[in-house]
């Protein structure tokens, strides 16, 4: 063990137990629709960034108990709606859909802006927005309120079944500007958010019929992101030089996991996969993943659960060491300050000395491209 920290739930306080039973709890009672509109809207999302929209209203596409509907008696019905409850911002979002239903752009627009100004804390209508946006080719102001609806999930720490959306919409595009370093960790919200649906979207998944799509587009997200990880690890230090410069954290230099890690968290896959595990056990496998030299991997585990329990030092602490481990001195370094911030022993000089590497391999880094 390198990381100095608690390696079962044992050593993680008992807010993180109880919160995790609760939202497993509420995630099983959620049922399989709220799956398959998840997966539906993250894959129509993959296919809209790779230029398939043009085909998304064709009526080959529309399911037939969507094609069944008299769209025009729908949309008189809600505009009545509208006049009766105007402050209502769902009702204006549901005009949204039925006016894009018929290309009315300039109409939905209007009716966005509205609910937005109604309920501005509602990551959805941001996210809306930006769709609309990408559709005229505007992605930067499209990026800008995918952003929005990400900052707001993050910030009011909602639990929202369309956060991977965001995520994965804001990624791609961030992506597409160039901005490797910001789709990373979109990527990897996009990742965390799955997995906190991962309890029952797993054990339910081998009955969708759309169980080819999902996995597949989980390995696209996965291969996208690993994309993006190689082209940075170019302007990274590696983990021998971050040893050299923290030698008493003892880091190790682990390439390939160990048969028995290996088993164990094949073990520990199998049983979140079976559903006969709560979520808790991503702290589990974070550990074997940060045992194992798979620290990519760790970090979505601790991801995960720092966004469910935001006051445990011991996650800040295994994040920051995932960190480090990939060379990403400055997010080390923040998770480290947060570690101590919440009481983490000794954490404060291990982020003092994260950041004093992070501007050391800067200066190095511009010296070298300066000759």
């Amino acid at each position: 063990m390198f990381y100095g920290r608690a390696t079962t739930l044992e050593g993680i306080t008992s807010p993180l137990k109880t919160q995790m039973n609760v939202f497993r709890s509420t995630v099983v009672k959620s049922g399989v629709i709220i799956l398959i509109l998840l997966l539906s809207v993250i894959s129509a999302s993959c296919q809209c960034s790779h230029g398939n929209i043009g085909n998304s209203t064709s009526q080959e596409s529309i399911h037939p108990s969507v094609a069944a509907y008299d769209i025009g008696k729908e949309i008189e019905t809600l505009r009545s709606k509208v006049v009766a409850e105007p402050k209502n911002p769902f009702y204006q979002e549901q005009l949204v859909t039925l006016l894009l239903g018929i290309h009315d752009l300039k109409g939905a627009f209007k009716h966005i802006l509205i609910a937005i100004n109604l309920s501005p804390t509602t990551p959805f209508y941001y996210n809306r927005l930006a769709d609309m946006y990408k559709i005229t080719g505007d992605n930067e102001k499209a990026l800008k309120n995918y952003l929005k609806a990400v900052h707001l999930v993050d910030n009011l720490r909602k639990r929202d079944m369309w956060a991977a959306c965001y995520n994965l919409d804001a990624a791609i595009l961030s992506k597409k500007a160039g901005k490797h370093k910001n789709a990373e960790t979109l990527y990897e919200g996009a990742l965390v958010h799955l997995n906190l649906n991962y309890n029952y979207m797993i054990s339910e998944r081998d009955k969708q019929e759309n169980n080819d799509t999902s996995a597949k587009l989980l390995s696209e997200i996965q291969g996208d992101l690993a994309d993006i990880r190689k082209r940075l690890a170019t302007g990274r230090p590696s983990v021998e030089w971050i040893k050299a410069q923290m030698p008493y954290l003892q880091i190790s230099c682990q390439s390939k996991a160990q048969p028995i890690i290996r088993e164990d968290i094949i073990k520990t896959e199998t049983m979140i996969r079976k559903g006969e595990a709560g979520v808790d056990l991503f702290f589990n496998i974070g550990n074997y993943y940060l045992d194992s030299g798979y620290p990519d991997r760790a970090v979505i585990c601790y991801k995960t659960l720092a966004w469910l329990n935001p006051e445990s030092d011991v996650i800040r602490f295994n994040l920051g060491m995932s960190y480090l481990l990939q060379g990403r001195l400055d997010e080390a370094a923040i998770a480290f300050t947060r570690a101590s911030e919440l009481g983490g022993e000794g954490d404060e000089q291990i982020a003092k000395d994260a950041h004093s590497a992070a501007e050391r391999y800067k200066r190095l880094s511009q010296k070298s491209i300066k000759r």
